[in-house]
């Protein structure tokens, strides 16, 4: 038996037991988890007054937080950093602004808070008026808002996830201290650290599922199962050798059917949170509109990049088939046409060349 056999032999047998763990025993849940990064915007009016602004909507998104129970000391110190740059080394700004919003009491009053900051500001700690500084912090502020409502949201459905594998008996051993270690870091304001760990504790999830399917599938086909069947097993292996493109084009199907699957299944499950996120928002009043609004942002990209792929994976699987079927009859019957025009053409002139002769 030469080589090519031998390889023949050996991709069908992968191709056997890539069927068999291909074949899911349960169903596999998947968590919406996206690493954010910061990216400060450069505001088209940077004027002081913009400046003012921007550190009053800091502090309304500071007290949001604060309300809803989490700690905020963290991004209480940027925000002074970004008031201290406000302030800058002398007060006659501050005194300036006092007339000129003397009819603005949300400003006049955040402005004597101002003050009140300066009188406090050891020397050494005063900084110069840079406006810039204080829209990025005011932007990292906004920033940290959303990774942590975005954390409150996420960390119960990781938890969820976990607690479902660990009645299957998938070992969640890994996953568990990485959850414990996000909710420590989420308690003490290390959002990017948290989100970086959730995300860790989700792939350790899906990891250990992977093993616990695999482990599951060999352990079935392992009993006895070459002893009993091993005539039929040559007789499979015999037409898998020459069935394997086909095989192989089956397994691609059947991979791309999966994943039609589990998109419409998470799209089904996004649209419910939208839904659900509404009627927390305006019928319960449980949450503000500033977290509704940046939980239905999030539900409505990923929306957005399923509703991209979902097309992708109907052509691999063929549901598109009889249109794809006409396009290219039509396609055939243009050539077919242009083609005969041609030799029309051609012999309208060979005939006109021999007259002249």
């Amino acid at each position: 038996m030469n080589s090519k056999i031998y390889t023949s032999i050996l991709i069908v047998l992968l191709a056997i037991i890539a069927l068999l763990l291909l074949k899911p025993s349960g169903e596999q849940q998947t968590v919406i988890i996206e690493k954010s990064t910061f990216q400060y915007e450069q505001p088209s009016n940077t004027s002081r007054g913009q400046a003012l602004q921007a550190l009053i909507d800091a502090e309304d998104t500071i007290q949001d937080l604060n309300d809803y129970g989490l700690a905020t000391a963290r991004l209480r110190d940027l925000l002074l950093q970004a008031q201290r740059h406000y302030i800058g080394f002398d007060r006659f700004g501050l005194q300036e602004d006092l007339v000129l919003y003397e009819n603005d009491k949300v400003k006049k009053d955040y402005i004597f808070t101002l003050q009140n900051i300066a009188e406090k500001t050891p020397r050494e700690e005063i900084v110069s008026i840079d406006y810039e500084q204080v829209f990025r912090i005011t932007q990292q502020i906004s920033f940290y808002q959303e990774q942590a409502y975005m954390l409150i949201d996420t960390i119960p459905l990781v938890e969820a996830k976990e607690k479902s594998y660990s009645q299957k008996e998938v070992n969640t051993r890994d996953a568990t201290t990485f959850l414990q270690q996000a909710r420590e870091a989420f308690q003490a304001e290390r959002y990017e650290k948290a989100e970086d760990i959730l995300i860790n504790a989700d792939t350790a999830l899906d990891k250990a599922y992977s093993q616990s399917q695999q482990a599951n599938a060999l352990i079935n086909v392992g009993k006895n199962f070459f002893v009993r069947y091993w005539w039929q097993i040559i007789l499979v292996v015999v037409l898998l050798i020459i069935f394997t493109p086909k095989i192989t084009t089956a397994l691609q199907k059947t991979l791309a059917q999966r994943k039609l699957q589990e998109s419409r299944l998470e799209l089904k499950s996004l649209n419910q949170l939208i839904i659900e996120a509404q009627r927390e928002c305006f019928e319960k009043r449980t949450i503000t509109t500033s977290m509704y609004n940046i939980r239905v942002d999030r539900y409505r990209k990923r929306i957005a990049d399923i509703s991209s792929l979902i097309p992708v994976y109907e052509d691999q699987v063929g549901e598109k088939k009889e249109e794809y079927k006409e396009k290219t009859k039509h396609q055939k019957k243009e050539r077919s046409h242009q083609k005969n025009t041609r030799k029309t053409k051609k012999r309208k002139k060979n005939l006109r060349l021999y007259n002249k002769k």
